[in-house]
């Protein structure tokens, strides 16, 4: 008999009972896209309860059986026995299932046995299905997906990080098929009376959460090698794309021992494989010995592929081995504590490819995507902190973002400059305390501390438990004759608005000056003032940008900032942090768009990819908020002028020698020009596109910059030779070069054809976000997608794997809104679908035009006078000061 469970009041289990081991098996059917299983969970049961509660999602569970016999051998007063439960009910809010046994069961050990059955879906969650070709032929595998609250749509199960487990996993499938799991194969065996299928038995598992259970069943190949510590290593691809596999597979025998060395910890299972799957809702997922990407995230085409596809490769494939120590060996208690999972793996991640490839200055690149990343979603008023309270799978979902990683990865990049060598000593003794187990943030402050002799948690635990990040407003002033900066700070909120419970920060003051670049002095801000002393023309807080926080000078010292970078005295990632932090500052109020659009003008001679790339983004920044207003034409033109010498100096060709940076910053030279309306740009793009498609040569390090620069401004036959490269090709790589090109057409029939596309089927639904996505930082498109989004809301929902990348679509679109009639037709359709994993997105989205129109009001003249040459004078109340409620 099966009905609605009673409702209890939280998503989580009770701990009357709980798990030791699972011992699963798995058998797919890809005739009906249905799966059967059973698993007999071996449990311990701590009081007496007349119901066992688990999660299930989308299962239908039969034949349940609580076998208590094991009290036979246990000398307890009572003979064991086997019941089946009176009821059978599911929450579907909840996700459980509660099976009511009529009676008091006993206390001690017992085994859970339940049948189950379910669908394989194509919702890229759970037990899903994927499908690839051979010999053109369509065959269909299965793959999982269990982060965050899957495994239950999977198997019957305890699906809380806490509740680890160790599996015993047996996958049923076709003989031709491989099969994968966490684990090595212990046994194959044919099944009594299938003649077609095979019985593949894996070793168990260490204990280890349900999120990263996993396993893979289809037609694979691979390539494989043994790590300098004897860890079998294999890359695995559909058929005929093994050799792809060959970078990763470098890249994973440089790392894992690397890894294994940091943390003075080896890694604790016999084997790992890496695998290649068609369709994968996100980049890539960590499972324990069963590592699962989209093609994207693993594969390098020797030929095709660009130098950036070979950083994203490096990046995912770090990341995911980073999380075997810090996330699998230990998790975190509850998903509260993610970050100690994905921000430690974005820090290590990078020391990680920093060591194997030292050219691509990977450190400068985190300060350039992660730091800066996290610097602008965590400053909105709705931001939420880094350790977040979570409870609902929706709110856990919606944590899986920046602040998350790159907040987290920021955080963990300031401990290791306060520690320095200490930091890694104490994760080693962190890992060793808690290894298969789990921890929260205040144990590896606690270890932290102990380990190092310093305030770890009093120092860093503001910076993960409250919400935001400070700014450091700096002054000239002067004491007993002598000259000082007077410091102050406040939480920073990017539309200037004042979060009045005035929180604090340890704030770590990096002070460089001309004659300390090399060797910067360091000092903590306890409080809310501080004074230092000054003595030379110019100072730059922050050196190296090692803290999580803005710094705002008065108009003098940004002038004598700028003189600095205009004479080459400022750092490479020191300009970095000064530019991000003008413009920051400039859209909150506190610093003139003056002296913003003054520094960026300061690096025409600039040399550096990373600050390059910086600059591109401010301008393009600004671009956005000014069109369709009367400066739109004249920034037009001074980006042209601006990007001219650069892309005469890289030209279009590659040079012998050249690296990864100069691949990449011919590609933010030659996009750049092309998007502000270079005609011969636009003209030698096309040409090149021809030639591609009539040679098949291009170099692929500018494909993307060709193709883009041709679908802005495409006609017809553009859009059809744009749209012929994508059908002819099975790389992945090169699908989603085409895609994210053809999300930046201009022309209205343009923009509303890719956009029904994305939802074709000619397009994977993990491809679906990418084009969105793209689409949503087209100034042309943003009505007409917002509109789109609006008529296929319910479609999307069901689409891609979840509602985090609707959400990161939903705010890359209406952010980009300005006036207030899109602001009211965003407010009436936020009120009307507003839902779990959604709601912070959709309060940000609004922040965020609110904060546009702000902006303009605020600075669109400003903007014209200094591109027309003729400065005003700088009103009194843009001059640089804390705000009068902190006074």
């Amino acid at each position: 008999m099966k009905k609605a469970a009673p409702k209890r009041n939280s998503f989580r289990l009770p701990e009357t009972v709980v798990p030791t081991v699972y011992r699963l098996t798995m058998k797919p059917n890809f005739n009906t896209f249905t799966f059967s299983g059973t698993n007999t969970a071996e449990i311990v049961i701590k009081e007496p309860v007349r119901s066992i509660t688990l999660h299930a999602l989308e299962l239908e569970i039969k034949n349940v059986v609580l076998d208590e016999s094991v009290y036979a051998n246990q000398n307890y007063p009572f003979e064991g026995r086997t019941i089946k439960p009176i009821e059978i009910s599911y929450d579907k809010k909840l996700q459980t299932v509660t099976f009511d046994f009529g009676v008091d069961l006993y206390v001690g050990k017992a085994k859970l046995k339940m049948e189950f059955t379910g669908k394989l879906n194509n919702q890229l969650h759970g037990f899903y299905r994927t499908s690839y070709k051979v010999v053109d032929k369509k065959h269909w595998g299965a793959s999982t997906q269990f982060e965050a609250t899957d495994a239950r749509r999977a198997f019957p199960c305890w699906d809380e990080p806490d509740k680890k487990v160790r599996f015993h996993t047996t996958l049923i499938v076709p003989k031709h098929m491989a099969a994968l799991s966490n684990m090595p194969v212990d046994v194959t065996i044919q099944p009594t009376g299938d003649e077609y299928r095979k019985m593949v038995c894996f070793k168990p598992t260490p204990p280890m959460s349900t999120y990263l259970a996993a396993f893979v069943v289809a037609d694979l190949e691979y390539i494989e090698a043994t790590d300098k510590n004897g860890v079998l290593i294999r890359v695995y691809t559909t058929p005929g794309k093994k050799e792809h596999g060959k970078f990763a597979l470098d890249v994973a025998l440089h790392t894992l021992p690397y890894y294994a060395d940091y943390y003075k910890t080896p890694y604790p299972l016999p084997k790992l494989d890496l695998v290649a799957i068609p369709d994968f809702g996100s980049g890539a997922m960590e499972n324990w010995g069963l590592e699962i990407f989209r093609e994207t995230a693993l594969l390098v085409d020797e030929k095709n592929s660009s130098a950036s596809a070979r950083e994203r490769v490096a990046d995912v494939v770090d990341h995911e081995l980073a999380h075997h120590w810090f996330g699998n060996l230990v998790t975190m208690k509850w998903w509260t504590h993610l970050w100690l999972n994905e921000g430690f793996a974005n820090f290590v991640e990078m020391l990680g490819v920093a060591a194997q490839f030292p050219a691509w200055k990977r450190r400068v690149r985190f300060v350039a995507e992660d730091l800066v990343g996290a610097l602008h979603d965590m400053d909105k008023p709705s931001s939420h902190p880094i350790e977040v309270d979570v409870n609902d799978p929706a709110e856990i979902r919606e944590i899986f973002d920046t602040t998350t990683y790159s907040g987290g990865g920021s955080v963990n990049r300031m401990i290791e400059h306060y520690l320095g060598n200490e930091f890694p000593k104490g994760i080693t003794k962190y890992l060793d305390c808690f290894k298969y187990g789990n921890a929260a943030t205040e144990d590896l402050w606690k270890i932290l501390g102990k380990s190092s002799g310093k305030p770890v948690s009093d120092i860093m635990g503001p910076y993960t438990r409250q919400a935001g990040y400070p700014v450091i407003f700096t002054e000239e002033g002067s004491r007993n004759g002598k000259s000082i900066l007077k410091l102050e700070q406040m939480r920073f909120l990017m539309d200037g608005s004042i979060d009045e419970t005035y929180p604090l920060w340890n704030v770590p003051i990096g002070v460089m000056t001309p004659a300390t670049v090399e060797n910067p002095k360091f000092m903590y801000m306890k409080g809310r003032r501080m004074t230092i002393p000054r003595t030379t023309k110019w100072v730059k807080l922050n050196a190296g940008q090692s803290g999580l926080y803005r710094v705002a000078y008065s108009p003098r010292m940004w002038d004598r900032l700028t003189d600095a970078v205009r004479a080459g005295e400022i750092p490479e990632i020191d300009r970095i942090g000064l530019l991000d932090d003008a413009f920051a500052l400039a859209r909150a109020g506190y610093v003139s768009i003056w002296s913003a659009l003054g520094l960026l003008d300061a690096h025409r001679n600039e040399r550096e990819t990373y600050v390059w790339a910086m600059l591109a983004g401010k301008l393009n920044g600004v671009a956005s908020l000014v069109r369709d207003e009367d400066p739109e034409a004249m920034l037009a033109e001074y980006a042209r002028k601006f990007f001219k010498p650069l892309v005469e100096r890289v030209g279009w060709d590659k040079k012998p020698g050249e690296g990864n940076l100069e691949a990449i910053l011919r590609g933010v030279a030659l996009s750049n020009l092309g998007a502000y309306g270079d005609e011969e740009i636009i003209a030698e793009a096309r040409k090149r596109l021809d030639a591609f498609i009539a040679s098949g040569t291009l170099d692929p390090d500018i494909r993307q910059t060709v193709y883009t620069i041709v679908a802005q401004n495409a006609t017809d036959e553009d859009f059809e030779k744009l749209m012929k490269v994508y059908d002819s090709t099975d790389m992945h790589e090169e699908k989603v070069r085409v895609l994210r090109a053809i999300a930046h057409v201009r022309r209205p029939e343009l923009i509303r054809r890719v956009l029904n596309l994305s939802l074709s089927l000619k397009v994977r639904s993990q491809d679906t976000p990418i084009v969105l996505s793209v689409m949503a930082g087209n100034d042309s498109a943003r009505r007409t997608e917002w509109e789109f989004i609006m008529e296929n809301w319910g479609t999307l929902l069901t689409r891609g794997g979840g509602l985090g990348w609707i959400s990161r679509v939903v705010r890359g679109v209406t952010e980009g809104f300005k006036d207030r009639s899109d602001l009211a037709r965003v407010e009436a359709f936020f009120k009307t679908h507003s839902m779990p994993g959604l709601d912070r997105a959709m309060q940000i989205s609004l922040q965020m035009i609110k904060s546009n129109m702000k902006w303009l009001n605020r600075n669109l003249r400003d903007v014209e006078s200094w591109l027309t040459d003729t400065r005003v004078p700088l009103p009194a109340s843009e001059q640089v000061s804390a705000p009068h409620e902190l006074r």
